[in-house]
């Protein structure tokens, strides 16, 4: 996927999750809307998100877990590649 210059939507979301009595483990879930038709799948990367103005809003590499398309958007579930 290469979409440069397209604009998109995203966002992350977090929780706790406990691990055991002493700990706990914070889940995020990032998540990408882009335009309907984008060409996209489970195979490809994202290497990162930029704003407007170049700066850097999600740090890549991301892989894409899920690929949902809808009639008004397409939303990747996406998680990042260490």
């Amino acid at each position: 996927m290469h979409p440069r210059g397209r604009p998109c939507r995203a966002w992350t979301d977090a929780a706790r999750e406990p691990i055991d009595v002493d700990r706990t483990a914070v889940l995020v879930d990032r998540r990408i809307l882009v335009a309907p038709g984008v060409d996209v799948t489970e195979a490809d990367r994202i290497t990162a998100v930029l704003d407007e103005h170049g700066d850097e809003l999600m740090d890549g590499p991301m892989g894409i877990e899920g690929v949902i398309r809808r009639s008004s958007n397409v939303e990747l579930l996406v998680r990042r590649i260490r």
